[in-house]
């Protein structure tokens, strides 16, 4: 599949994603504390296909990156996330 196709497809979504999380917010907490276990609080994360940044800022990174591949997931994970 073309990345323009993803990338325009998870644009779209971007306003209604953390409702989307919410609506499925039972898959989304035992993702976050699975990775809340594995990572421990305070190290380096980089997280490819970050989203909103939801769950990098949920294991508490000392230093977090994270990467998508739309800009305005990226867009919104900037409002929702302290820098």
């Amino acid at each position: 599949m073309d990345k323009s196709v993803i990338r325009e497809h998870f644009d779209s979504i971007a306003g209604k994603f953390d409702q989307y999380q919410r609506r499925n917010r039972y898959y989304h907490y035992a993702i976050n504390r699975l990775c809340r276990i594995l990572i421990p609080r305070g190290e380096k994360v980089l997280e490819i296909g970050c989203a909103t940044g939801d769950l990098l800022h949920q294991v508490e990174p000392s230093e977090g990156v994270g990467i998508d591949l739309s800009p305005k997931m990226i867009a919104v994970a900037g409002e929702n996330i302290p820098a």
